[in-house]
């Protein structure tokens, strides 16, 4: 689909989006999954659109300039893999990123945390800590558990937490309390 000198294989292209891409759709926003859509960068004077979906991503246009490297090293990061080729020597793409709950109820859609990105100390703030036992747990982007602490509270706003021992990347931040579950998105 590359070649400009077949128009043939542009109209493909775009039957195949049309028939195709309500499916992936429907399912990252069925899975808390992240779609990310993008074309071949060609040389580096074009500007190319690079379409991120999904719970976690905080909607918007972007007029920060990304390259391929860049939304791998983005990828190799969630998923605590190392940096292949050239992805190691740039940043990862954090500032389309939600900081606030993705799938809260009732007062956890009040909660937060920051600083976000977080360097080593984080606090978790909002109506979401309770007189039973309260469970903040961390979890990297392959759904592996970094992080839980299990504690009795008194009716507080916010809780301190030291991450400095987690490597850089994107996690899922749970807590949980009197039977309802808080989810925020964390960069470290």
């Amino acid at each position: 689909m590359h070649d400009g000198n077949y128009p043939v294989n542009f109209q493909l292209a775009d039957a195949w989006l049309q028939a195709n891409m309500d499916s992936y759709i429907q399912w990252t926003l069925n899975n808390n999954s992240l779609f990310i859509f993008t074309f071949d960068e060609g040389n580096f004077t074009n500007r190319i659109t690079t379409l991120f979906y999904g719970p976690m991503v905080q909607g918007g246009q972007y007029a920060d300039t990304i390259n391929h490297f860049m939304v791998l090293r983005t990828l190799e990061d969630m998923y605590g893999l190392g940096h292949a080729g050239n992805a190691a020597y740039v940043q990862p793409i954090t500032w389309c990123w939600k900081t606030t709950s993705v799938n809260a109820e009732n007062e956890f859609e009040k909660m937060s945390l920051y600083p976000n990105p977080v360097s080593d100390f984080v606090v978790i703030s909002g109506n979401v800590f309770s007189s039973n036992q309260t469970t903040i747990r961390i979890f990297d982007m392959a759904g592996r558990e970094v992080f839980k602490n299990s504690f009795l509270t008194m009716p507080v706003n916010s809780v301190k937490l030291d991450l400095s021992f987690l490597d850089s990347g994107l996690y899922a931040v749970e807590v949980s309390g009197n039977k309802k579950i808080g989810r925020l998105k964390l960069i470290r």
